[in-house]
């Protein structure tokens, strides 16, 4: 007799798939958290307004901005942290901020984040 050789499966090929399926989309989840996360925290504050428009959208980028407050009003709060985001396969998450000065303080114009806040947060993440 001839010895067989090569890969066998011990299981049905289709649940190694829907691991690593749930892998992916874990781990997809979990950047999408942490650049939230460190674009929240890396924010240059002056109202908050800039730190407070932080949002996690799915499929495609959604811009959100809470305007300026008066002067006199407190700073505002950082945004929550999503309770929940998808587990669809491969969803796309998009990281986003919609204050109308963003692209001007990821490109240098805050001395508190003179790199800029997403580049980093992509660095890091």
């Amino acid at each position: 007799k001839m010895a067989k050789t090569g890969a066998f499966w011990n299981s049905d090929i289709r649940e190694f798939g829907d691991v690593i399926h749930a892998q992916v989309r874990e781990l997809t989840r979990g950047k999408a958290l942490a650049i939230f996360d460190y674009c929240v925290d890396h924010s240059p504050v002056d109202s908050g307004a800039y730190r407070a428009s932080w949002f996690i959208s799915e499929g495609s980028p959604e811009y959100r901005w809470v305007g300026r407050q008066p002067r006199t009003a407190n700073e505002l709060p950082p945004p929550e942290r999503p309770a929940k985001l998808s587990t669809l396969f491969y969803r796309t998450f998009f990281v986003t901020n919609g204050a109308p000065y963003a692209l001007k303080l990821e490109n240098g114009w805050s001395e508190q984040a003179p790199m800029g806040v997403v580049r980093e947060a992509l660095k890091w993440a």
